[in-house]
Parts: C-alpha cells; sequence; structure tokens
C-alpha cells in the first residue's frame, strides 16, 4: 500500500463487466418495457386495437436488444474486437432477463384475466358457430374437445407452472435465435 491512489485505480475485471451483469442490469429495463408490451396483449380482449400496439411492441423489441448490445460494444469495446460470441452471449441473457422480469404479468394473465374473458371467449365461439356450422365439428376433431373447455382446462392451476415455464422457455429460445443475427451484426475483429 503504496499510495491510496493505488487503490482507486480499476482493475481490468471491473472496467469491462460481463455480459451477463451488464444484461442482468439492462435485462430489468427491456423486462419492463416487454411487461408494457405484454399488458397490450392482456388487454386486448377488452381493447381489440392494443392488439396492434403488442404487434409493434413485440416486433420492436429485437430493436431494443440490437441497440443494448451495441450500447455494451461501444462502451466498454471501443476499439477492443467484440466477438460473435460476447455479442449473442449478451443478447441472449438480455431475452432470458427481461422474460423473467415479465413472469408476474404473465401469471396475472393466466390467474386472473383470461379467466374472466372466459365468457367473452365462449359467446365470440358461439356467433363463429352461428356464421359457420362446420367449425364446431373441426375443433372437436382438432382439439378432441369443446375450444372453451381446453382453454379453461389450460388455464387451471395444475397447468400454471408449466404455462410459465414455457413462456419463459419460448421466449429464451426464441432469444437466443435472435441473438445469432445480432452477434452477427455486431461482432468486431
Amino acid at each position: 500500500m503504496n499510495n491510496i491512489e493505488d487503490l482507486k485505480q480499476p482493475t481490468p475485471q471491473t472496467t469491462i463487466p460481463t455480459p451477463l451483469r451488464h444484461a442482468a442490469r439492462a435485462g430489468i429495463f427491456l423486462g419492463l418495457f416487454f411487461t408494457i408490451v405484454y399488458s397490450c396483449f392482456i388487454y386486448s380482449f377488452e381493447y381489440p386495437v392494443l392488439i396492434y400496439l403488442f404487434i409493434l411492441g413485440a416486433l420492436y423489441i429485437p430493436f431494443l436488444v440490437y441497440r443494448t448490445t451495441k450500447g455494451y460494444r461501444d462502451v466498454f469495446f471501443k476499439e477492443q474486437p467484440f466477438p460473435f460470441r460476447v455479442a449473442w452471449v449478451h443478447g441472449t441473457w438480455l431475452y432470458l432477463f427481461s422474460s423473467i422480469v415479465v413472469l408476474p404479468a404473465v401469471y396475472i394473465f393466466y390467474t386472473r384475466i383470461l379467466p374472466e374473458a372466459l365468457p367473452m371467449i365462449q359467446q365470440a365461439f358461439e356467433q363463429a358457430y352461428e356464421q359457420y356450422p362446420n367449425l364446431k365439428g373441426q375443433f372437436a376433431e382438432t382439439f378432441g374437445a369443446e375450444p372453451i373447455k381446453v382453454i379453461s382446462d389450460y388455464t387451471s392451476s395444475e397447468y400454471l407452472f408449466g404455462n410459465l415455464m414455457s413462456f419463459l422457455n419460448q421466449n429464451f429460445i426464441i432469444g437466443a435465435l435472435l441473438s445469432l443475427i445480432t452477434g452477427m451484426l455486431l461482432r468486431r475483429n
């Protein structure tokens, strides 16, 4: 300990956060945006125009991941090589952490919103059956039961954990695939 200034010098480990650490922080904010987008889907049963906001927001998420990964590269890897692997891992982690943040909204959807919307969905099916009489038989063949029964079974508590894990897995896999594109675009040798 020659000098107090020596202790204040950053070490290489503290100057460049790992993709995991940076993605965890940024994933919180991306997850909040994702929660707002998912809320548009949730409330599209009551306000159908919100489905358009959901679609636009869902299409915008990969661009946010790209911008966040590019920001990570530009700030912490200024003139250094930025391998494909680091960009891909960063983007994949972003999708994972943002999906974890949105899980409470998904839980609310499956436990509160969808069960309350079942009568409205049933009414829509009945109107469709009146217009297209063959539709009921086609649904019975496809699903093995009345679609509303399948939906209500799907929202039961025994499927809740599976639904949440399915949401998380789907977002992680789609995020990993989309991050391949991000990694290819942002790599720098």
